[in-house]
């Protein structure tokens, strides 16, 4: 099944002029977005009514937005989706596809940028999942692929095997990088074979996450993302051979930090373990990147997408969202309105006041549809007007 999902970036304002790649964002800025969950009801105008906010009526199709920023494939270093660690047919179908999207697009194609965004490395090669890489496979595909996975070249596939450099399609065909980063939880339950504990994030996760710690490697990967792919160091692999010169801007394409709310079957197990509240999980979260020292650090960082689903995964239901509301709240409680809003009210309150986020709604309410098409013929020449940009994702995963 082909699931298409949206995301709409909410704010931000400025002029794109000389920027390093399409799109990215001048001045310093910060794209935040939502991927919304389409399938489930939820749409920009009930994320605008519950983050307070009241801009433009939002676009509807590609055709009315400035631009369009597009992970494609994406987490292809993953054993969940058919694509999976599947890294040379992966380049080949990338190259085949990001050339013909050029091509297609001619002078558009500064208007779309393509994204090239693995999962977070920890816990790689990810054992188990169904699309787990086949070592028995003797096929001479299957052997071409296990020798560029095996990184470290010792016969199999393990931890210290890079999770991201067998994957990477080469700088010419790749306009931004992103990564996923998720927090589930403090430990992994053998017994109920998932994670499933609700505790604040350790200090330091989200970037131990996306730049490895080599203190904890297990824990955290060993590849440092960042460094590889946005800084000005590049990559190489262990034989020396140069991946990429850097310098790509960053988009974390998925983020989110999970409240474990129910088991999917309840039969004969305890409370949901762990005391740490919704609010005090995904604050803890969110303040670990969304802020000056971070940005200063990793200044390649122009985008965050956060994940706006309920759903379940392994033995409980997951609440990823920051935007949405509190899953399930109770109606009858005389608490109702505070558990149902607390997440993204406290949200808007700590991002108002943060200068490398412009809100959409700083610019004229009144400002017409006419003006902003005029904003779009302004996006063509290569800049783009002091009006509200928007950014428009879609993700296609493959079930």
């Amino acid at each position: 099944m082909h699931l298409m999902l949206g995301s709409i970036l909410l704010f931000t304002t400025g002029t794109f002029i000389n920027a390093a790649a399409p799109l990215e964002p001048a001045d310093g800025k910060l794209l935040l977005g939502a991927w919304y969950d389409r399938n489930n009801s939820d749409s920009p105008a009930a994320i605008n009514a519950r983050f307070d906010y009241k801009p433009l009526s939002f676009f509807q199709t590609d055709i009315d937005l400035s631009g369009t920023v597009k992970p494609q494939a994406s987490e292809m270093n993953g054993s969940w989706f058919q694509y999976g660690q599947d890294p040379l047919g992966f380049i080949a179908a990338w190259i085949r596809c990001i050339t013909y999207w050029r091509k297609a697009l001619g002078s558009n194609s500064i208007k779309v940028a393509f994204i090239w965004s693995p999962n977070s490395g920890n816990g790689y090669p990810y054992p188990g999942d169904p699309y787990s890489f086949n070592v028995s496979d003797t096929s001479p595909e299957n052997l071409a692929n296990f020798q560029a996975l095996d990184t470290n070249n010792n016969g199999q596939l393990d931890p210290e095997d890079d999770p991201y450099l067998p994957y990477y399609p080469g700088d010419e065909y790749v306009d931004w990088v992103g990564l996923s980063i998720y927090h589930y939880g403090s430990e992994y339950s053998d017994l109920y074979h998932g994670w499933d504990n609700n505790v604040i994030p350790l200090s330091g996760k989200f970037e131990n996450y996306l730049n490895g710690d080599p203190n904890d490697p297990l824990t955290y990967g060993y590849a440092p993302f960042y460094t590889y792919f946005a800084s000005s160091t590049g990559c190489k692999t262990r034989n020396g051979t140069a991946v990429s010169i850097g310098n790509k801007p960053l988009v974390i394409s998925e983020t989110a930090a999970t409240y474990h709310f129910a088991w999917i079957d309840p039969t004969d197990k305890p409370p949901i373990p762990g005391n740490a509240t919704r609010l005090e999980i995904k604050q803890a979260w969110w303040t670990q990147f969304l802020n000056t020292e971070f940005l200063a650090k990793y200044p390649q960082m122009k985008a965050v997408s956060t994940f706006e689903f309920i759903k379940w995964e392994e033995a409980t239901w997951r609440d990823f969202t920051v935007f949405g509301p509190a899953p399930d709240p109770d109606p009858t409680s005389p608490d109702f309105t505070t558990d149902d809003t607390d997440v993204v009210v406290a949200l808007a309150d700590y991002v108002k006041n943060l200068s490398f986020i412009s809100f959409a709604n700083t610019v004229n309410e009144s400002i017409s549809i006419a003006s902003v098409t005029a904003t779009k013929s302004e996006a063509r020449s290569g800049t783009l007007g002091p009006y509200l940009i928007f950014f428009f994702v879609s993700f296609f995963l493959f079930l």
